[in-house]
């Protein structure tokens, strides 16, 4: 995964962002109770007005996740008391390491050949329907995807 770097005046890691498009609330304080050694201590509770919704403790350190402005297209993820942290950079690294599209990837690709296949059968009986049409002597209506025989 992505990660964007925040670094404080001296340059030193003081938090990171992460795309909330492939990840939701719950699966990004998955990714954090994942670390070893960590404890969640809040997590989000449902229509949560705060935007800060998930905390967490690796040894003494304290972390939180939040959303800025409840709308973002990142979440940050940082120290709690805005102090430089030992434990930032194993955080950081459990978020670029963690796969987005392990699992999801090959339902996107399962649901992708389904609709390929569906479109194309649909797409030959068009076709056969159309083919038999005109060797028929019909006119074939695309609009309607009809066949009329001429009047005799």
């Amino acid at each position: 995964m992505r990660v964007h770097i925040l670094p404080n005046v001296n340059g030193d890691l003081l938090a990171f962002e992460v795309s909330n498009v492939l990840l939701s609330r719950k699966q990004v304080c998955k990714v954090a109770e994942s670390i070893p050694g960590s404890v969640i201590l809040r997590r989000s509770r449902l229509f949560r007005d705060t935007d800060d919704f998930c905390e967490f403790k690796i040894g003494e350190d304290v972390f939180v996740i939040e959303e800025p402005f409840g709308d973002n297209s990142r979440y940050w993820i940082g120290p709690k008391d805005a102090k430089a942290s030992n434990s930032l950079a194993l955080v950081r690294r459990a978020f670029e390491n963690h796969e987005v599209w392990r699992i999801p990837s090959r339902n996107l690709l399962v649901l992708a050949i389904s609709i390929g296949a569906i479109w194309s059968a649909v797409q030959v009986q068009r076709f056969i329907a159309q083919d038999s049409c005109l060797d028929s002597g019909g006119r074939w209506e695309y609009r309607d995807s009809t066949c009329v025989q001429p009047a005799n």
